[in-house]
């Protein structure tokens, strides 16, 4: 079983089992438990692994968490051209993923879009992508990207320090020597996407930090 499969069926036992919490069907002093069992095992699932010769550190497991960031958050209707439109996902700038991110999309599909890997050079190419992973050595544009996006309807994925900061969605960063995401959920809320509850309750962070996470 490859490593986007994996953790796709992690995340999916960990949204059952969240919605036998809510029932009622754990017993009280059980259910905190539970949570943080999932939770590390979703989150131990991606601890640090060897990369393949032609890909940067970490980037196996970061294409595995933009596989499954295009399932769990929600596209309006008309960030498509029909319902069975692809999905776009693209990579600005330097492609760090070696073959990590053909390997993770390849016949993968997101509800009825097929995905579709670009990489794309040009800002004003991006808004005809639904996803965007803005790599690290890209932080000297990443502001004036991310500005360029502003009220799009488009999922931004970066990994620099201030990612959030500038205005982007969903950081990745490693900690205590797993990958871990954060949530700018205001960013999300402008950009007119919804993100998974359950997808919340295993974020590292989320902005603003008032938000429940179920």
């Amino acid at each position: 079983m490859d490593l986007p499969t994996a953790f796709g069926r992690f995340l999916g036992l960990a949204l059952f089992l969240g919605r036998q919490n809510r029932r009622g069907r754990w017993p009280p002093g059980a259910q905190s438990s539970l949570r943080q069992v999932i939770t590390c095992l979703c989150l131990a699932l991606f601890a640090r692994s060897t990369a393949s010769a032609d890909a940067m550190p970490d980037y196996d497991v970061k294409a595995a968490y933009l596989l499954n960031f295009s399932r769990y958050v929600s596209w309006p209707s008309t960030a498509f051209a029909d319902q069975k439109a692809p999905m776009v996902i693209c990579v600005f700038g330097n492609q760090p993923f070696g073959s990590w991110l053909a390997k993770a999309f390849w016949g993968r599909v997101a509800g009825e879009h097929n995905l579709v890997v670009q990489r794309i050079h040009e800002l004003g190419r991006l808004k005809a992508c639904h996803l965007v992973f803005v790599g690290q050595e890209e932080e000297p544009v990443q502001a004036q990207l991310l500005d360029s996006l502003r009220d799009q309807h488009v999922l931004t994925v970066g990994e620099s320090s201030h990612f959030l900061q500038d205005g982007g969605i969903i950081r990745l960063a490693m900690s205590d020597n797993i990958m871990r995401f954060e949530v700018n959920l205001t960013a999300a809320s402008r950009a007119g996407l919804k993100i998974s509850s359950r997808m919340l309750s295993l974020s590292a962070n989320v902005q603003p930090s008032n938000v429940r996470r179920e």
